[in-house]
């Protein structure tokens, strides 16, 4: 998601609560469009780069050559598109912190795709979704009802 749009979103929430605490007057749109101008110059940046620990050497590795990263007994891991699997020493929040949210999304607990990884996105019962990556996962990886809409949002963005 445009970061742009984050900011805005987050503005206008912060105004209406202090318009709310302190009864104030509302901000004029020159004022709020001041405020965005600051943030753009502030864009965060994203890891573009891992190093990887494989054997006694250090393999760097592009973060849009994952194809996802997913959490196996305790140790998160990640796959390649070339479908290498290696051990990741952070956890699954910290790398949805560090990548680019318009090419990662978190799918649920145990997952974070890319999106170019998607293979296809099938409907499962209650709303959910099955979402088939490329190299293959070896588990479903399933969408909650809750997350859905806005993963499929994700996608088609």
């Amino acid at each position: 998601m445009n970061c742009v749009i984050l900011y805005r979103r987050e503005l206008s929430k912060a105004h209406d609560k202090f318009r709310n605490l302190t009864n104030a007057q509302s901000l004029s749109k020159t004022d709020i469009t001041d405020v965005l101008h600051l943030f753009k110059g502030q864009r965060k940046t994203y890891k573009a780069n891992y190093l990887i620990l494989h054997r006694d050497e250090l393999i760097p590795i592009k973060a849009e050559d994952i194809a996802y990263f997913y959490i196996d007994m305790g140790i998160v891991k990640g796959v390649t598109h070339q479908n290498k699997v290696f051990s990741m020493d952070k956890k699954l929040e910290n790398l949805e912190q560090e990548l680019n949210p318009t090419l990662f999304e978190r799918a649920n607990r145990q997952f974070i795709i890319n999106r170019n990884a998607i293979a296809k996105i099938k409907h499962y019962f209650g709303g959910k979704l099955i979402v088939y990556v490329n190299p293959p996962a070896s588990e479903r990886i399933i969408v909650s009802k809750a997350k859905a809409t806005q993963f499929k949002n994700w996608v088609n963005s």
